[in-house]
């Protein structure tokens, strides 16, 4: 794995699109990329087998559309991160039946609540700049505004689409409640 990145990150250096010192980051952003496809379209379709594809289209895309910006707990291998993944989108997905309009809500609005007072996390793994945490939050509102005028919507509209959402936010918050331990404060 790590050889074809590393080939490929070396290929673009000849090309001349990146520098001889981008070539570990060019490799290891490769590899990230990679394992994050790989690990949705297996939450994708574990997801199938509990649920129907849209209750678990939605649940994944409002998970990675928030945790793009948020970041949250962060497993110390792949295999580890893929089970956690696994685990949560399954639970999450066998309760959707189970919640209605009101549980909807008492779900999401603390959930929202700790997500717009800690995201991003600072994982200590990572090192982001206060910069960078500046222009990460801005998104992170932006993002959850939008998944909250969604859920919403949905509200009115299909009480499980709602669930969906009400579910993936939920579980953006506890990652994020997970990571605090982890996270580097700026003062």
């Amino acid at each position: 794995m790590e050889r074809i990145e590393q080939r490929f990150a070396r290929h673009l250096c000849q090309k001349g699109y990146i520098t001889q010192e981008e070539i570990d980051w060019c490799a290891y952003s490769l590899q990230k990329r990679f394992l994050t496809l790989v690990t949705t379209i297996i939450v994708l379709i574990l997801g199938l087998l509990v649920s129907n594809w849209w209750q678990a289209f939605l649940f994944v895309c409002g998970v990675a559309f928030l945790r793009t910006y948020t970041n949250g707990y962060h497993a110390k291998t792949f295999w580890g991160c893929l089970v956690l993944s696994c685990a949560v989108t399954v639970l999450c997905l066998l309760a959707v039946p189970y919640v209605n309009t009101v549980i909807a809500a008492v779900l999401f609005l603390p959930s929202a609540g700790i997500i717009a007072r800690f995201a991003p996390v600072n994982d200590s793994s990572i090192h982001l700049t206060k910069a960078e945490m500046g222009a990460m939050r801005k998104k992170v509102y932006l993002r959850l505004a939008l998944l909250t005028c969604a859920f919403l919507l949905l509200l009115f509209i299909n009480t499980q689409a709602a669930a969906c959402l009400s579910l993936s936010i939920f579980a953006v918050a506890i990652s994020i409640a997970a990571a605090l331990k982890n996270t580097v404060v700026y003062h």
